[in-house]
């Protein structure tokens, strides 16, 4: 016997094959990606990572500045690094890596000042607001 209320299922007919077919090959799809993302790179990617403090280390250079930055074995590098008579401004960006720990524990890189820092400020292009300056001697 049949149903004579013309109703359907909502995955019945032609739209439900086609909306499976879409929604696995979109799986799939994310699935190899992620794979490939996870054992070529490592699951790492950089991004900006905020500077926590700056050391002077050095007496005999005061130009030469240790940036101690939020990240744990990101390689971090400067990608903004600018002088003026009232501050420095510097970014970083390290390796960020989810799946492989976090960020708990801090890397340092160095960066040579044009003049000694003096009573300038130092401003984390991260956050945009000030660091502290720890003077090591």
């Amino acid at each position: 016997m049949t149903s004579s209320s013309g109703s359907r299922g909502f995955l019945s007919g032609r739209v439900g094959p086609v909306i499976v077919a879409v929604v696995v090959t979109a799986v799939v799809v994310f699935a190899a990606c992620l794979a490939l993302w996870l054992n070529l790179g490592g699951g790492a990617w950089r991004s900006e990572v905020s500077v926590m403090e700056v050391q002077l280390r050095y007496p005999d250079n005061p130009g030469r500045l240790t940036l101690v930055t939020a990240s744990c074995n990101g390689c971090p590098r400067k990608t903004r690094f600018e002088e003026t008579d009232q501050a420095v401004y510097v970014a970083v960006e390290a390796f960020s890596t989810p799946f492989h720990g976090g960020g708990d524990c801090q890397d340092s890189i160095e960066a040579q000042l044009g003049r000694p820092l003096g009573d300038r400020v130092v401003i984390d292009g991260n956050t945009g607001q000030a660091v502290s300056v720890r003077t090591d001697r």
